[in-house]
């Protein structure tokens, strides 16, 4: 690879973004960073600092390569956990705690072992 494919992270970034149910609202509050700051991302007319890019890799808990270069080894896995975990970040403390122990008794209670 020469360089980096912004257009190419844009798109990437808009799609996670969407495929999430995340506003650009949302998003921005996430990050600490305006709206019009994710617009321009989206578009591909800004770059990122490796700090935003970070929190962008947490939120949709994902590797910063991935979001650079599209590789992963498990992308499916990794957009499934993505979208759930960004239905928890609305969720009190307390919430987040159910969810979990709930998910646990469910796969210690799962025929299926992995």
């Amino acid at each position: 690879m020469d360089k980096l494919d912004w257009r190419q992270i844009s798109a990437r970034l808009k799609h996670l973004r969407v495929s999430n149910k995340l506003t650009i609202e949302r998003l921005a509050e996430l990050i600490g960073v305006s709206t019009s700051f994710i617009g321009l991302i989206e578009r591909g007319q800004s770059g990122i600092s490796i700090e935003n890019l970070f929190a962008l890799s947490q939120i949709f808990n994902c590797s910063v390569d991935f979001l650079l270069t599209g590789n992963t080894a498990d992308s499916n896995h990794h957009t499934k956990f993505a979208k759930f975990n960004a239905t928890l970040y609305d969720y009190s403390d307390n919430e987040i705690d159910f969810v979990v122990e709930l998910a646990e008794f469910i796969k210690n209670k799962s025929p299926v072992k992995h």
